[in-house]
């Protein structure tokens, strides 16, 4: 199999041995740069999770890999640039979500909610791995409230916790993110 890292082009077996020897050479190259692995393209295909096993699993017929490595600060850009697009985004969705609480639910109606609650979870997580303030990406007070409506089965709460609460925060977060983006000189890659 061919594989490209940053400017080689190199060559391995497609077996076992060749993967383990791909991988060391992936390790060794991380290190020596001071990279962070973010995915592999392998056959067209993006992998970011368990590359080894889609690399052993398929090595018999795998013909060509990129694997994409970040600098720290590449990858932080990144991911600044996926939040803002995510929170920007979703506000218009957590909006329509709301004015569908208001109505009454439905299984499609509940389906977006668990994805917001994921969206949530996902921002906390996030947020503790780029440089801002890490507190403004957390949602507790938010989550329980949300939590205490659902056990009340009150879906009026659900849509004003989400209008009056999760809104402004994800606009917070928004505007934060872009003055992040302008002090760290990196404006153009989030609008």
């Amino acid at each position: 199999m061919q594989v490209i890292i940053g400017e080689q082009i190199l060559q391995y077996e497609n077996t076992r041995q060749g993967v383990t020897s791909l991988l060391k050479d992936i390790e060794s190259i991380q290190l020596e740069h001071s990279l962070i692995f973010n995915h592999a393209t392998i056959d067209g295909v993006d992998i970011y999770n368990n590359i080894e096993e889609y690399l052993i699993a398929n090595s018999s017929d795998i013909t060509s890999v990129t694997i994409h490595l970040l600098s720290k600060e590449r990858l932080e850009k990144e991911i600044i640039q996926s939040v803002y697009e995510y929170v920007t985004r979703s506000i218009s969705e957590i909006e329509k979500l709301s004015n569908d609480m208001y109505r009454g639910t439905s299984p499609e109606v509940w389906g977006r909610f668990g994805q917001l609650v994921e969206g949530i979870q996902w921002l906390g997580q996030t947020g503790s791995f780029i440089g801002a303030d890490h507190s403004l990406f957390l949602f507790e007070r938010e989550m329980e409230e949300l939590e205490e409506a659902l056990e009340q089965q009150d879906n009026v709460l659900l849509g004003d916790i989400m209008r009056y609460e999760i809104i402004p925060h994800f606009e917070e977060i928004a505007k934060h993110l872009s003055d992040f983006a302008d002090k760290e000189g990196a404006r153009n890659d989030i609008n």
